[in-house]
Order: structure tokens, then C-alpha cells, then sequence
């Protein structure tokens, strides 16, 4: 079996879930450092489709590890990292505009919005 089936298959099983599950903090505890580190790492590698992401919510869960200031640094590098591969395609296909609407709800319009601006001209839009 080659890594690209093998990658695909795991993704149907919608492994995605399970690892925002995983993430997501409990009452005001965050899950431990090594699990972050593993997770966001394999998520790195991973060749992550819109309509999955948009399944699994783990883009709000990324999202808020970009935003928490008590979050190991390097970690949140990581979910910068992941937040960037995600949102340039999804708000920048082809010359700077949005063409899937679907992928750009993947992520909290409020906070997709706030990046947007944030890193890139006011004249894209999602």
C-alpha cells in the first residue's frame, strides 16, 4: 500500500475528529505537550482537504491554539504554520480571490476574516 492511499484512507476513517478530540482543551486544562507536538506534526504532513476540515472542526481548535499566549511558543508556531497552509489556498486561489466558498467556512468567519486582514491585502476577499 502506498503512503498516499494509506493517508487517504486514514482520512475517510475521519481520523481528523479524533485528533480535535484530542486537542481540544478540557475545562481549563490543555492536553499534554508531547500529544500537542505529535498531532500538530502529523497534521503537517498531512494533505488535508476543505470538506474534511470542515467535517472535523479542527480548524476552530488550531485556530485557537494560534491565539493562546499561554501555549508553548513553538507550538503555536506550528499552529501558525498550519493556520497559513490552510487559509492560502482558501483565500487566495488563483490571483487572490476565493473561489469555494465551502472551504472558507471551514474556519470561524469572524477569526477567518480577522487573518484574512490581518496578513493579506484588504482588496481579497472570502
Amino acid at each position: 500500500m502506498n503512503r498516499g492511499h494509506l493517508e487517504t484512507t486514514i482520512l475517510e476513517a475521519d481520523i481528523l475528529t479524533q485528533m480535535r478530540r484530542w486537542l481540544e482543551p478540557i475545562g481549563k486544562a490543555m492536553p499534554a505537550l508531547n500529544i500537542q507536538r505529535a498531532l500538530l506534526d502529523a497534521l503537517l504532513k498531512m494533505d488535508i482537504e476543505s470538506s474534511q476540515l470542515k467535517a472535523s472542526e479542527l480548524g476552530k481548535v488550531i485556530l485557537f491554539y494560534t491565539k493562546n499566549s499561554k501555549l508553548d511558543p513553538a507550538i503555536r508556531r506550528t499552529a501558525d504554520q498550519l493556520v497559513s497552509e490552510w487559509i492560502d489556498p482558501l483565500s487566495y486561489y488563483r490571483g487572490g480571490v476565493n473561489t469555494d466558498s465551502d472551504v472558507c467556512s471551514a474556519l470561524d468567519e469572524t477569526d477567518h476574516k480577522a487573518l484574512c486582514t490581518d496578513a493579506r491585502p484588504t482588496s481579497a476577499t472570502c
